[in-house]
């Protein structure tokens, strides 16, 4: 799994919420912003070096959290940033040939505060977070690099933007 890195305010905001209304035996990872769910460990060490011949290019860019969005069983913050679409399709085009159907499709940048609940519990969680909910700006530090081990995900690298 490849995700965007979060400057440490929001993902401790955005973290804040995942620990109180994500279901814990499902909360497996801090609060993040998915590019990728699946890129095939056999070439990690490929990947993570396509990766940070791309990030020395990359500087670090402005997020906006704008919104909750909220859906049967989901809730989310949306996140505002053009860079977001022209990094994925650049990475796409490196990893094209082992993207599957789920990491092909036009991102929503978003990062999930509540998932896999019912419809009421998803409505409840919504509203106690849009109490408390004001938009920010944050900052994409960079990439982080999360692999399966037949178990939950384990954070493997950083690979840091030029700030």
């Amino acid at each position: 799994m490849v995700t965007l890195k979060l400057d440490s305010e929001s993902k401790q905001r955005l973290g804040d919420w995942r620990q109180r209304f994500f279901p814990p035996d499902r909360n497996h990872l801090d609060a993040h912003l998915t590019l990728y769910h699946h890129l095939p460990a056999e070439h990690l060490h490929w990947i993570e070096g396509q990766m940070r011949v791309f990030a020395e290019a990359v500087q670090v860019f402005p997020l906006a959290f704008s919104q909750l969005d909220q859906n049967v069983g989901f809730v989310s913050a949306t996140v505002d940033a053009p860079e977001i679409f022209a990094l994925k399709e650049h990475l796409d085009s490196i990893f094209d040939s082992f993207l599957k159907p789920q990491d092909q499709q036009k991102i929503r940048p978003h990062v999930t505060l509540v998932n896999k609940v019912t419809r009421e519990q998803a409505l409840a969680a919504h509203e106690k977070i849009a109490l408390e909910f004001l938009p920010w700006k944050g900052i994409a530090l960079g990439l982080e690099i999360h692999f399966y081990k037949q178990g939950p995900w384990e954070w493997y690298t950083d690979v840091l933007f030029k700030p």
